[in-house]
């Protein structure tokens, strides 16, 4: 981060008196999708903090104002949809680097309404690798562990063979495969991160498809019951939101052109998640098991080393301090 003092006052690149003192500064201008989402409001306020310029397009679908409400001043915040083709070629060409977060996220959504998943998530995905390709724009892609399906590997690495059971691991899947083609045929300067259990602070607790992290601080907040599916010793490979935006800042240096995986490589069961909220939170909530549900992974850790070889990426957040930070959010909240 550059900062500098200059006559008692703490100068950054954001602040005007810098940028008089030393007209030279540039930043790199980054347009961000879904940027007021729970991760895309996390990596816009860490692109903020080290001096880029941000421009965040959201249709606030899943994505709300409130999670970047302190920021909203620093940045460009555009409401629209990544289906426009039109604001696409507007915003790509205006930027040096996208990082593309916005699509259907929903396993069961993608299962009732596949043909709007593949819209949103492949289609779009599609048009901005173009623009981009066209602009030579750099390109950062949120994929999702969901490309492996059910293959029975504990240890996912990236050259598994991929069988996403879903359209939405298929759709992430086949954007990967376009980035490639574009990275060969038009020499597009790429990265995709499988990103495995992110959780933390935002993430919304509410909705229909809640991850299993927020929604059991909820319940648990609230005193009422953890359900738990199966029995809760299916493993999940947990990762810090925190640590997922470092990632994607860190590949926004580099010329990478790969696939990564983004996890911790540890694994923690769903009993053992359980009863650490309840204890967290000194909840009397009840933890009860009721029949496994027909398709669910058994067992899920990722492998890190190819990004960590690549970059010296490593998570920093532990478990347990990580759960407590996305605890403390919601009380206070």
């Amino acid at each position: 981060v550059l900062v500098v003092e200059y006559k008692n006052l703490t100068l950054s690149p954001k602040n005007s008196t810098f940028k008089k003192l030393f007209p030279l500064t540039t930043s790199m201008k980054v347009l961000v999708t879904g940027g007021a989402g729970f991760i895309g409001s996390t990596i816009v306020s860490s692109l903020l903090r080290i001096g880029y310029d941000v421009i965040v397009l959201d249709n606030l679908s899943a994505g709300k104002k409130e999670n970047i409400k302190e920021i909203e001043s620093n940045i460009t915040l555009v409401e629209g949809d990544i289906k426009d083709k039109k604001l696409i070629q507007s915003l790509v060409q205006d930027v040096q680097a996208v990082i593309h977060l916005a699509a259907v996220t929903s396993v069961p959504a993608s299962v009732e309404d596949p043909k709007a998943c593949n819209e949103a998530n492949v289609v779009a995905s599609k048009n901005i690798l173009e623009e981009c390709a066209k602009n030579k724009v750099k390109f950062l892609f949120a994929s999702s562990a969901a490309v492996y399906g059910d293959d029975p590997s504990e240890i996912k690495t990236e050259d598994l063979p991929l069988k996403p059971l879903s359209p939405y691991g298929e759709s992430k899947l086949e954007v990967e495969k376009l980035c490639a083609k574009f990275n060969k045929e038009k020499d597009l300067q790429f990265t995709c991160f499988r990103i495995f259990n992110v959780y933390g602070p935002r993430q919304n607790p509410s909705s229909a498809y809640a991850s299993v992290i927020p929604l059991f601080i909820n319940k648990a907040l609230e005193d009422e019951s953890l359900t738990i599916f199966g029995d809760g010793e299916q493993t999940r490979d947990f990762i810090y939101v925190q640590d997922v935006a470092d990632a994607f800042l860190l590949a926004l240096k580099e010329n990478l052109n790969n696939v990564f995986n983004l996890g911790c490589n540890r694994s923690k069961t769903i009993n053992e998640l359980a009863k650490m909220i309840v204890e967290k939170t000194d909840s009397s909530s009840k933890i009860v098991h009721k029949d496994a549900r027909q398709g669910d992974i058994v067992h899920s850790r990722a492998s890190i080393e190819k990004f960590n070889v690549a970059t010296g990426w490593e998570p920093k957040v532990s478990f347990e301090e990580g759960i407590q930070k996305t605890i403390d959010y919601y009380q206070n909240e």
